[in-house]
């Protein structure tokens, strides 16, 4: 595993822990909620880019035409 999936991963636990705590708060911050889940799925696009192998550039060349 690359360094820079491993670190998203990180960020990815990091921040679903945040959202959870948020969630059982008392009052929650609903914005603070909202920009943790948009982080978080910002970062679920990065990873998923990242874990995607890459396409064979025969493919590239046709999707381009």
């Amino acid at each position: 595993m690359s360094r820079k999936l491993h670190a998203l991963l990180i960020k990815s636990a990091l921040i679903q822990s945040k959202i959870e705590r948020e969630r059982v708060r008392p009052a929650p911050d609903w914005i603070m909620l909202l920009r943790l889940k948009l982080l978080r799925l910002r970062l679920k696009s990065r990873l998923s880019a990242l874990s995607r192998p890459p396409m064979p550039k025969a493919s590239l060349a046709f999707a381009r035409a």
